[in-house]
């Protein structure tokens, strides 16, 4: 599973139950500050090295801002759409390069192995955003919100 693949899994876990309110994210420090929104897409390469390390790093903190957001939501989902489609948002580049990039091979193989063994950095706060997601499934907002990062090109 790659970088951009995870990410769509956490934005395609919504499904029609809902699921109990979960405290926030324990043991774990504070994601860092969202860096500043960039331009909705690059052309930028497949990053290697050290340039791929501080992507994925970048990928963690994504991931990190979007429990956040949906623990800081509760059961709204007025607030919870606001505060994931804000977080989205300011990450729209690193979202839409990571999928391009997953078009080429060397970068693909790279990610999914930089995730399988970092699986654990995700799955917690994955689960957060998919509790409000069970919990806002019907609502229409929520959804527009979610098809409209899961469509991104």
């Amino acid at each position: 599973m790659t970088s951009a693949a995870a990410l769509v899994l956490v934005l395609a876990a919504c499904g029609p139950k809902p699921a109990p309110a979960r405290a926030p994210i324990a043991n774990r420090p504070a994601p860092a500050a969202a860096p500043a929104p960039v331009a909705a897409r690059s052309d930028a390469e497949p990053p290697t090295g050290p340039a791929f390390d501080r992507t994925m790093a970048r990928f963690i903190a994504l991931i990190d801002a979007m429990a956040q957001a949906a623990v800081d939501a509760g059961s709204d989902c007025a607030k919870g759409t606001a505060n994931l489609e804000r977080v989205l948002d300011d990450n729209l580049a690193l979202i839409r390069d990571a999928k391009r990039w997953n078009q080429d091979p060397g970068y693909k193989a790279a990610s999914e192995a930089w995730v399988k063994e970092h699986m654990d950095e995700f799955m917690q706060p994955m689960m957060k955003v998919a509790a409000l997601g069970q919990t806002c499934a019907n609502d229409p907002a929520f959804a527009a919100m979610m098809a409209r990062f899961t469509d991104l090109d």
